[in-house]
């Protein structure tokens, strides 16, 4: 289970100043990585808990930048014997269901401050 960020339009900002370019990427990078971050702690305590490794399976994906776009993702399951993440997430019957969607709304704020934040350096 994946839930993906990212940043679009970064292409072209100026060919005179690549290296400025390359130094706004990278910081937004950054932000980018520390919200998703955010997400994680969040949906890590929301996640059902009965052996702990649906929680430990949490993770933010690598940086990935293609076209002018920069992507990241909060994943739970794929790793180990871990491929329940989707069934959890959705089951109806499950109280604490949809933990990484609730882990995201409720922290876009925050997501969209660490951004800018790390963007100004």
């Amino acid at each position: 289970m994946t839930l993906k960020l990212a940043i679009r339009g970064l292409q072209g900002l100026g060919k005179k100043a690549k290296r400025q370019e390359r130094r706004v990427i990278s910081n937004v990078g950054e932000g980018l990585i520390a919200g998703a971050q955010i997400i994680l702690d969040d949906a890590r305590e929301r996640v059902p808990v009965r052996t702990g490794e649906l929680r430990d399976s949490g993770r933010v994906d690598p940086l990935e930048e293609s076209r002018g776009e920069l992507r990241t993702g909060v994943s739970f399951g794929g790793v180990r014997d871990v491929d329940y993440a989707v069934d959890v997430h959705e089951d109806p019957d499950q109280p604490d269901r949809k933990y990484l969607e609730i882990a995201e709304k409720k922290n876009r704020g925050a997501v969209k401050e660490a951004i800018a934040s790390k963007s100004k350096g």
